[in-house]
C-alpha cells in the first residue's frame, strides 16, 4: 500500500507534453486560442517544381583574357538554380589559372559561389579542360533578369583561353 509520501513523489514527475497546446500550458498562464490543438507541418517544394522544368544551358566565349567574364543570362522568368559549372580549355604555355563561377540576381552586385585555383602545379605541361563546378546546397531562388557569371580571374602566360559557363536550373512558370 502507498503512503501519501509516495504517492506525492510520483505526481511530481514531468511527461512529454502531447501536443502544441499543452506544451505551452506546461509554461503556465493562459493559452493562446488562435492556435489549432495539433502542429501541421509543410514541405518547401520549389525545387521539386523546379526539376518538373530543368533545363541546361551553356554559353562559350573562345577569347576570354585574364580578368575577364562569360555571362549566361537566365530566363526572363524566375527560376532555381541548381548548379553552375565553367570549363576552361587549356594550353600547354599556360602556367596558372583560377577561375569563378558567380551569380547576379539583377541588383548590379555578384555573389561568389566559388572561385579558386583551377589548375594543380602537376598538370602544368598537359593540355586539356579543368572544370570548376558548384552545386548549390539549396537551390537558389533567382528572378528574372538574373545571370551565371564564369569569371577568369587568373590567366598565367597565355593572352586569352576558350572558356565556357553551363548552369542547369529549373523555370517556374
Amino acid at each position: 500500500m502507498k503512503t501519501d509520501h509516495e504517492s506525492q513523489r510520483f505526481d511530481k514527475i514531468q511527461r512529454v507534453p502531447k501536443g502544441l497546446l499543452e506544451l505551452l500550458s506546461l509554461a503556465g498562464g493562459q493559452t493562446p486560442f488562435l492556435l489549432d490543438g495539433i502542429v501541421h507541418g509543410q514541405l518547401e517544394l520549389l525545387q521539386y517544381y523546379g526539376l518538373t522544368q530543368l533545363q541546361s544551358v551553356f554559353v562559350n566565349n573562345g577569347a576570354v583574357a585574364e580578368g575577364g567574364t562569360v555571362q549566361l543570362n537566365l530566363p526572363t522568368a524566375w527560376c532555381v538554380l541548381f548548379g553552375a559549372e565553367l570549363v576552361v580549355a587549356k594550353t600547354a604555355t599556360c602556367t596558372d589559372l583560377r577561375g569563378g563561377i558567380r551569380l547576379n540576381r539583377g541588383t548590379g552586385l555578384s555573389l561568389t559561389l566559388r572561385e579558386e585555383p583551377m589548375m594543380p602545379f602537376f598538370v602544368q605541361a598537359a593540355v586539356g579542360t579543368l572544370t570548376l563546378g558548384y552545386v548549390c546546397p539549396y537551390p537558389l531562388l533567382c528572378p528574372p533578369g538574373s545571370i551565371v557569371i564564369g569569371q577568369i580571374a587568373l590567366l598565367e602566360v597565355d593572352a586569352t583561353c576558350n572558356a565556357t559557363i553551363a548552369a542547369e536550373f529549373g523555370v517556374l512558370g
